[in-house]
């Protein structure tokens, strides 16, 4: 773990130089999730709610205009189950993830279109996923602008959960 960090502030003194080539931001999103809750959960749904939210920070290198490549970081919940189990009793809870992943940027006029392949955890295991996104950032500095877009993330779990979300954040460039 030493040598981990040793060589991540080896290389983030070294891109310092840099800064003026790196993007960050911080998006909130709110949809729905196309899933069958029944198949994923293997249980009868009493009730559900597939409605989906969350948030996630992103991070670019810029080596072009026109292209970034970056790291996509974040937990979104995807759906809401209520079932009542073989002993009578009632079950509940969200079912979430955490993903990381690489994201290219491709980018313009203020317009951009994402995508990425990331890997998802749930408390039962991890599996891969596909993201795409397409929006426009509001500049509202020479330094701050407003992204908003859609965003859609196909997750290969139990029943292929899509979640297609609307986002809206926040994005700093030095």
């Amino acid at each position: 773990m030493k040598k981990v960090l040793i060589l991540l502030v080896f290389v983030l003194y070294s891109l310092a130089g840099n800064a003026q080539k790196f993007e960050l931001g911080f998006n909130g999103r709110f949809g729905g999730t196309i899933v069958d809750v029944a198949e994923a959960m293997g249980y009868t749904m009493e009730d559900w709610s597939t409605w989906c939210y969350g948030g996630y920070f992103q991070g670019f290198y810029v080596p072009t205009k026109n292209i970034a490549i970056g790291l996509d970081l974040g937990y979104q919940v995807l759906y809401y189950y209520e079932y009542r189990n073989y002993y009578g009793y009632w079950n509940w809870g969200n079912i979430g993830t955490f993903h990381v992943g690489p994201t290219l940027q491709l980018q313009g006029f203020n317009l951009y279109a994402q995508g990425g392949v990331h890997l998802h955890a749930f408390s039962n295991g991890v599996v891969p996923g596909l993201m795409g996104a397409a929006g426009y950032k509001i500049p509202i500095t020479d330094h701050f602008s407003i992204p908003i877009g859609i965003r859609g993330d196909i997750i290969f779990g139990d029943a292929v959960p899509i979640a297609a979300t609307l986002t809206i954040g926040l994005a700093f460039k030095p």
